[in-house]
């Protein structure tokens, strides 16, 4: 092989190196020359990148076998390079996505999607709705991170999206069970009180500040001792159903005081309470019902 054709082969295999190929050799004549010289240097440096570089296809499997949704977009914004999560949510063949602009796959937001953003810190979280071929909407979860390049080259872009449907689904379920449990609160005819682990009050019903005549900024953070509350007679008692229930040695109780309203009267009150716990069984809360049965009290004693 003449001088021209080796140094041709150079200059491929350089390129090969060039574009992440280290497994490309070239030909050593034996001559033991300058060229072989240069072709022995090139064929260690394929080496040395070899051992310490990942592989390319390593890469590729990785973000390709990814569970959730990897897009990479280039410095115009058109998609390069998805995963198969990408077509298995949004039923695209990849082949219709490559070279087509990133706002083909997100619903207009309000407001709208800035890449300005990465410019100042390199990455960006934001929550968008990404649409399937047909239209449909997919709430996902998007994670923007800057991949860097060559000096004066666009930068590409990596897209990790993450699918929380089943989230949104379960925060609406949540938001509608709040709000029917604040309709029975405001709608029921007893007084509502929660207290704290501390047994101090945390919410406080309008139905109880009816009752007893104390607004709820007066009582948030007290505890039954704080003020005037039981009746001098039954505060042991209701102390020790209280303390029952925190220390957790039963969920519910029902028992019946004297309660004292701000004026100063007695009124006779049968209390329902239960436990509230987290989801590692730690009691954080009880809910008493109040019932004013000083009515139905004053008639027993007649009898």
């Amino acid at each position: 092989m003449n001088t021209k054709n080796r140094l041709q082969e150079f200059k491929k295999a350089i390129l090969e190196l060039a574009s992440g190929n280290f497994n490309n050799r070239i030909y050593q004549s034996g001559s033991h020359d300058d060229v072989d010289a240069l072709a022995e240097g090139i064929n260690m440096l394929g080496e040395e990148l070899k051992s310490n570089t990942v592989p390319k296809t390593f890469v590729e499997g990785l973000y390709r076998g990814v569970a959730d949704m990897i897009i990479v977009l280039d410095g115009d914004k058109k998609i390069k390079a998805i995963n198969k999560a990408v077509s298995t949510a949004l039923f695209y063949f990849e082949e219709e996505l490559i070279g087509k602009p990133f706002s083909l796959l997100i619903k207009k937001e309000k407001p709208d999607l800035n890449f300005d953003e990465l410019q100042k810190k390199n990455a960006m979280l934001k929550e968008l709705h990404f649409l399937t071929k047909s239209g449909l909407q997919l709430p996902v979860a998007c994670t923007f991170s800057t991949l860097y390049t060559e000096p004066g080259e666009k930068a590409d872009i990596l897209v990790y999206a993450k699918d929380i449907s089943y989230l949104k689904h379960t925060e609406s379920l949540l938001r509608k069970t709040r709000q029917q449990l604040f309709y029975h609160i405001e709608h029921s005819p007893l007084a509502v009180i929660q207290w704290n682990e501390k047994i101090q009050i945390e919410s406080w019903s309008w139905q109880a500040e009816e009752l007893f005549g104390y607004t709820e900024n007066e009582v948030v953070g007290k505890s039954m001792e704080d003020w005037g509350f039981i009746a001098e007679e039954d505060a042991k008692k209701v102390k020790e159903g209280m303390l029952e229930l925190a220390e957790a040695h039963i969920l519910r109780n029902v028992f019946i005081c004297r309660n004292l309203s701000r004026s100063g009267k007695a009124i006779w009150c049968e209390w329902y309470n239960s436990i509230i716990f987290d989801e590692d069984g730690n009691m954080i809360a009880i809910m008493s019902l109040v019932h004013d049965i000083s009515h139905r009290r004053a008639s027993d004693l007649k009898i």
